[in-house]
C-alpha cells in the first residue's frame, strides 16, 4: 500500500468553537491595544 503526501493544506480548516472564541478575542486585544498606543503616540506628538 502506497500513502500519498501531499503538502497541500485544506483552504479553511474548521475550527472548534473554543478556538475560534480564542482567536475572536485574541484579536479583539490586539485592536484594543493598537487603538491604545496609536492614541498614545498622536497625544504624545500633539502635547
Amino acid at each position: 500500500m502506497i500513502l500519498r503526501i501531499t503538502a497541500e493544506k485544506p483552504a479553511a480548516p474548521r475550527l472548534s468553537r473554543r478556538e475560534a472564541r480564542f482567536l475572536d478575542d485574541l484579536m479583539t486585544a490586539a485592536a484594543a491595544i493598537a487603538i491604545g498606543l496609536s492614541t498614545w503616540a498622536v497625544v504624545s506628538l500633539v502635547g
